[in-house]
């Protein structure tokens, strides 16, 4: 700066600093008194911290100001103009005295307030206030863009005064951002939320922005505000897309745009979506919620999108622009397990004047998604030469353009390139040497690869080139490290945790040193917390792309990738969940690299033991489906022949073949597993006792009374054999117990349930503590066993499957298959309560979740429907009922056809419904389906059996088919007598209904022989007085009367 020009910014800082000065304490008097405008306050307060400010870069020499002269200039003129108007509104002293209000210079009366109130507004007093706030603006921008270059500068020295001078320029910094959100109030009382500007951006304005005037031209025509919105009539949403090739600069442009509007419109909000994932856009959306408040935001059962995407349609008032940024793929077009699109979210209506701006790398998903395609080319060399003056100075031109051709334009490549050779102390000639020099390494990164995510191959090359010299020159620097970064990029890129990375090194000191170059480069970017890292994209694809012509290094990075993975992968113990998550993306990428490039043989069981953890893992989870992928491509992995590892692996896959509803196929597993066991190391070692133990817990899920003294005998081996092996509180031995408790509930025996279940809980609490998975298992199966004592114990039961539901519910969330069935165990209690509204509404909500993340045929789902079903029957919703059994049963033609049990009894509640509307062809159909399923799968005298031949006996006699009705009641009653006996109250039902058959054929004495024995057994059994036993008396009478 010449001392001409130096003087006179001098002047121009002083001037600002005198006149705002003035302004703040002819404010803070002003202040004083009632009646001030708000305006006026929030301008003052503004005006102090930027002085103060201005004077901190003055005085310490931190900034130069070298751009604010202007600025400066017109800021105080605006002051001063203000500051005199202000002047012309006091009351001077002596009229004070004589109205009889002093406070210091001016009024302190409320009619005086009111009088310099209503001048102010008379005399424009608001727009000069805006005026000022724009030129304050101004002088923010300025001064934060001097700051950030200055910044970026003197993070090259390395002597202590430079990181002084950077953490000061980091707190100016801050501070000016904090200046900027800050906006003038218009009005002294609050905005409501529908009126409430904001700026959700968060990226700051970025300084070093150059060019791109026709773009930014075309965004202001095509979505910027032309006039004050309140003049603008509503229409539908304006969109246009910004497409182009990674690291062209669309963000960039973006951001820019949003600033420039904000400026432009102080009332405007501005929303940044990023759109990368499904879930960074969720959570963007969320982060909208909390903002204004939305209600409904916080409930897990509510679609927040859907709230958002309202708000906007009928509430919002202000003008807005969102910004919805890197739509690289057609994810947002795909249905989330709603049905619905993220893109389906999207305000394309709004209540107030609103605007979208995408960028996306696809102009195909760009010409889908805007009504206005603005394709980014790269930089015209004007433009490129204007990004490198700021950080190339002292450079010739023909050198800035030729580092500029070979770059191919890009900004990402170009700012890459000029972070490497100030950091690297690089000039441009000694950098387009080594690019140039390096065109054979160059040339094996351009594979077919990189021409699929949509770039053209020229044009990447640049980008590859660019991260090539960097690659380089970190190898030429710490060979480690580059191997590191090739470690790095066969994990996911996100969130890669130094547990895992630093395992290959002896001393943790080397493993720091690695982590900091590479971060130098800006290759990863260490995460806040400290414990991970991350990897651009870019980076990542070109490391694996120079991997593959690295076969031989490629196939041994991979083997120890393989081995540290396997090695770390937690079993899935509940404690170890949060351990499993976190590594999980990162074995799932390595094991699909694995596969692409080979196996070698001393992989394999490495391999197979990692996909076997994974496989548990999302078991525990609920994923089932993944679970059973993982477990069987680990059996095809594992190549030895009944090794205790294999059988292991097994024994977990028929675990998740029963959670999925294929029983009878997880039976023959375990009982082959048990068997192979039993010979290989006898049936007393604690993998015998496991299979054992889950082969019981299966049995007893069957409808088979053999299986049920099979389970019984299973399981209390199990548990003497876990208590001679382990502790007694040993949670092994508490799964044998819960085991025992399970197979006595399946066999009805209750009070001995009861008792082991009782202890099991106890023991748990104690040992795991309450809020653990196994607790709430054992809390919700205690609950049920409960329900069924004589009488029910409906008190208890409701407080154990509350505290289940919610225990499972923080655990697991509400979608998982456990806290479903929970839940909807609880909805039948309650619909046994006769609180059906409730019973109804969770069950509705349970189905709802089920829908989203259960296959359509997962035992949880099918019972849930079942349950939603069940309520609608009780409450004579017979043809609600009937359209969602119908709905539901629709597609399952072919599990109906397996005879699946759970969708027998979908069919079975349909038939039963049908009766109800008194479509009896349609319950006989469905009534025999069910009635020979079962017979098949369950025997013909299983109870659940004779039930539905009873049901079906009494649909022939409503359609006065007595001949089928009674030879079907006669072989039910003969059954039925053998398995419940004489006087069982399903025995006494059939007898009950023959007897009404032959009343309705005129066989009226058989009838009467029939209830008479009917009051008989009632009269034994129940007492005279029983309500049973009085309806049964009634039937007999009117025989008797006929």
């Amino acid at each position: 700066m010449d001392p001409f020009t130096a003087i006179g910014l001098a002047s121009n800082v002083l001037s600002f600093i005198d006149t705002g000065t003035k302004l703040c304490t002819l404010i803070g008097e002003y202040s004083s008194a009632s009646g001030a405008p708000q305006e006026i306050i929030d301008a003052s307060k503004r005006l102090e911290l930027i002085i103060t400010l201005i004077q901190d870069l003055d005085e310490s020499g931190k900034a130069k100001l070298s751009h604010e002269k202007q600025a400066l200039e017109l800021c105080s003129e605006q002051a001063e103009e203000l500051r005199v108007l202000l002047e012309g509104l006091k009351i001077d002293e002596a009229e004070g005295l004589e109205e009889g209000r002093f406070t210091r210079r001016f009024s302190s009366g409320k009619r005086a307030g009111e009088k310099a109130w209503k001048a102010f507004k008379t005399l424009y007093g608001r727009e000069r206030i805006e005026k000022l706030a724009v030129s304050l603006q101004m002088i923010l921008s300025l001064i934060q863009m001097q700051q950030q270059n200055r910044m970026e500068m003197t993070t090259l020295k390395v002597d202590q005064k430079a990181d002084i001078l950077v953490e000061n320029s980091r707190s100016i910094l801050s501070s000016l951002s904090e200046l900027q959100l800050a906006r003038v109030s218009p009005n002294k009382v609050a905005p409501t939320l529908e009126s409430k500007s904001v700026f959700m951006v968060p990226l700051a304005s970025n300084p070093g922005f150059v060019g791109r005037k026709d773009i930014m031209a075309k965004l202001e025509a095509k979505i910027g505000l032309h006039e004050h919105p309140k003049f603008m009539p509503r229409t539908k949403t304006r969109s246009s897309a910004l497409s182009g090739l990674g690291g062209i600069g669309k963000s960039q442009i973006a951001l820019q745009h949003a600033f420039k509007q904000k400026e432009n419109w102080l009332e405007m909000s501005v929303f940044w979506i990023h759109a990368s994932t499904s879930t960074r856009f969720v959570q963007d959306y969320k982060k909208i919620a909390s903002e204004f408040q939305l209600a409904g935001r916080e409930d897990p059962q509510v679609d927040v999108l859907q709230i958002v995407h309202d708000w906007f349609w009928t509430q919002y008032q202000k003008p807005w622009l969102m910004v919805v940024d890197n739509v690289d793929d057609d994810h947002i077009f795909k249905p989330l397990n709603n049905g619905k699109s993220l893109f389906d979210y999207l305000p394309r209506s709004a209540a107030a004047v609103g605007s979208i701006l995408y960028t996306s790398r696809s102009r195909d998903i760009s010409l889908d998604l805007a009504e206005d395609l603005i394709q980014v080319l790269p930089l015209s060399q004007e433009e490129g030469r204007s990004l490198l003056q700021t950080s190339v100075k002292s450079t010739a031109l023909e050198e800035k353009d030729s580092l500029l051709q070979a770059l191919d334009f890009l900004p990402l490549a170009i700012m890459q390139a000029v972070s490497f050779m100030t950091k690297r102390r690089k000039t441009v000639p000694q950098y387009l040497e080594l690019f140039h020099h390096s065109e054979a390494l160059r040339l094996k990164l351009l594979e077919h690869k990189f021409v699929s995510h949509g770039r053209q191959t020229a044009t990447f090359d640049s980008i590859a080139a660019t991260w090539i010299v960097s690659f380089q020159q970190i190898r030429s620097e710490d060979l480690d490290a580059s191997n590191l970064l090739c470690l790095m990029s066969l994990l996911d890129r996100d969130s890669i945790p130094f547990s895992l990375l630093s395992k290959r090194y002896r001393v943790y000191a080397e493993f720091d040193l690695a982590i900091g170059l590479l971060e130098s480069y800006s290759f990863i970017t260490v995460n806040s917390e400290g414990g991970s890292c991350s990897m651009h994209r870019l980076v990542q694809s070109a490391t694996r792309a120079w991997l593959t012509g690295q076969e031989a290094f490629c196939k041994s990075l991979l083997s120890d990738t393989i081995e540290v993975l396997s090695a770390e992968f937690p079993d899935c113990e509940f404690e170890n969940w949060s351990t499993c998550a976190l590594y999980l993306p990162h074995a799932e990428s390595v094991l699909s690299r694995h596969g692409e490039i080979g196996q070698p043989a001393a992989d394999r069981i490495a391999r197979a033991e990692l996909l076997a953890k994974i496989s548990w893992y999302l078991k525990s989870q609920g994923f089932y489906s993944l679970a059973r992928e993982r477990a069987e491509e680990s059996l095809r992995v594992d190549e030895t022949t009944d090794s205790p590892h294999r059988l292991q692996v097994q024994c977990k896959l028929a675990a998740v073949l029963e959670q999925q509803g294929h029983l009878r196929e997880a039976i023959q597993q375990y009982r082959e597993i048990l068997k192979k066991q039993a010979t290989l190391f006898g049936t007393d070692h604690l993998d015998a006792l496991d299979t054992a133990d889950q082969l019981a817990h299966a049995l007893s899920n069957t409808f088979s009374p053999e299986n049920w003294t099979m389970a019984e005998e299973l399981a209390k081996k199990a548990l003497t054999g876990r208590k001679l092996l382990l502790p007694e509180n040993h949670p092994l031995v508490l799964l044998s117990l819960r085991t025992v408790g399970w197979v006595l509930y399946k066999q009805s025996r209750y009070l001995e349930s009861e008792t082991v279940l009782r202890q099991c809980l106890m023991q748990r609490e104690i040992v795991l503590g309450e809020a653990h998975p196994a607790t709430a298992e054992t809390t919700n199966e205690l609950a049920l066993v409960l329900l069924e004592l004589d009488p029910p114990k409906f008190e208890e039961a409701e407080a154990l499957l509350r505290r289940s539901a919610k225990i499972g519910t923080l655990l697991r969330g509400t979608d998982h298959p456990s806290t479903i069935i929970t839940v909807s165990n609880l909805s039948g209690l309650l619909r046994r309560q006769g609180n059906y509204e409730e019973a109804e509404e969770l069950q509705r909500c349970q189905l709802e979740i089920a829908k989203q993340i259960l296959d359509k045929n997962q035992p949880a789902m099918l019972w849930c429907i079942t349950s939603l079903a069940t309520c609608l029957f009780q409450r004579e919703k017979f043809s609600e009922a009937l359209n969602c059994l119908e709905d539901e049963l629709a597609d399952r033609q072919d599990l109906i056809d397996q005879d699946l049990l759970d969708v027998l009894d979908i069919l079975d509640l349909r038939g039963r419904t049908y009766e109800k509307l008194r479509r009896f062809e349609e319950a006989e159909r469905d009534l025999q389906t069910v009635a020979e399923g079962r017979s098949r799968q369950l025997g013909p005298s299983d109870i659940r059996t004779l039930q539905t031949w009873h049901n079906l006996a009494r649909v022939f006699r409503a359609q006065g088919d007595f001949q089928n009705s009674e030879a079907i009641l006669l072989d039910v009653l003969s059954r039925e007598e053998k398995v419940l006996g004489k006087t069982h109250e399903q025995s006494l039902a059939s007898h009950t209904l023959l007897g009404l058959i032959y009343y309705s054929a005129g066989r009226h004495v058989d009838a009467e022989v029939l209830f008479r024995y009917v009051v008989a057994a009632k009269e034994d059994t129940l007492g005279s007085t029983h309500e049973s036993t009085l309806g049964a008396r009634d039937l007999l009478e009117a025989a008797l009367g006929r």
